[in-house]
């Protein structure tokens, strides 16, 4: 099969079925990049069912370095294609920038005061959404997937050798709820609420403009 779909379904698969070791996931991670740029191509051949659009928000991205984070600004891009006006598979980048962090009690190691930390954080998401429309073009919707995410950690002005820099990365159940209201035929507007069930809590909420082909 030499189709587009064939293409993006292969893409995927191979998604699914990567591993978590840190050189499977720029893998992982271009897989779904390429998956994206083939699904924006036919999506806009096929008959407008393809959106794109860009976000922004505020996230809270307590992954598996540090027990506590406080939210940070995050900007995103995603693209999808709308089975029907009930059902759509999206795509999405975010990043979550970088975000200096600072403890008032002990530190890590016991340290009398802590060290400055800088965490960097992303994510590269697959979705599936269900969709309920009303006539006066406001749709709400659900969606669930699986999230790609990766965190970098900088430790700055630690009080004394021992602490390193860190990261880690994994995938996970990731899941979503939205309101979106069509400003024009081409043109929505969106609010957006997605959490990613790792060990620790992490959530973004962001608004974000659409474009549909």
């Amino acid at each position: 099969c030499c189709s587009s779909q064939c293409v993006f379904i292969r893409l995927m698969a191979g998604f699914f079925l990567g591993c978590r070791p840190r050189e499977d996931f720029m893998i992982q991670k271009l897989s779904l990049f390429l998956a994206t740029a083939i699904l924006s191509i036919h999506a806009s051949a096929s008959l407008a069912q393809g959106y794109m659009g860009l976000q922004v928000g505020q996230a809270d991205m307590n992954l598996d370095i540090l027990s506590k984070l406080d939210t940070s600004t995050s900007v995103g891009v995603y693209g999808g294609y709308s089975i029907n006006k009930y059902f759509a598979v999206e795509l999405s980048y975010s990043d979550y920038g970088d975000e200096d962090v600072n403890y008032s009690g002990p530190g890590a190691l016991g340290d009398p005061v802590a060290p400055r930390w800088t965490v960097s954080s992303d994510s590269l998401s697959v979705h599936g959404l269900i969709k309920a429309p009303f006539d006066d073009g406001l749709t709400l919707y659900a969606k669930a997937g699986w999230s790609m995410w990766d965190v970098e950690l900088d430790v700055n002005d630690a009080p004394r050798d021992g602490y390193e820099d860190s990261s880690s990365n994994g995938t996970d159940f990731s899941y979503g709820l939205g309101v979106m209201f069509d400003a024009s035929r081409h043109v929505s507007l969106r609010l957006d609420y997605t959490a990613v069930t790792t060990d620790k809590s992490s959530a973004n909420i962001s608004v974000g403009v659409q474009y549909n082909l």
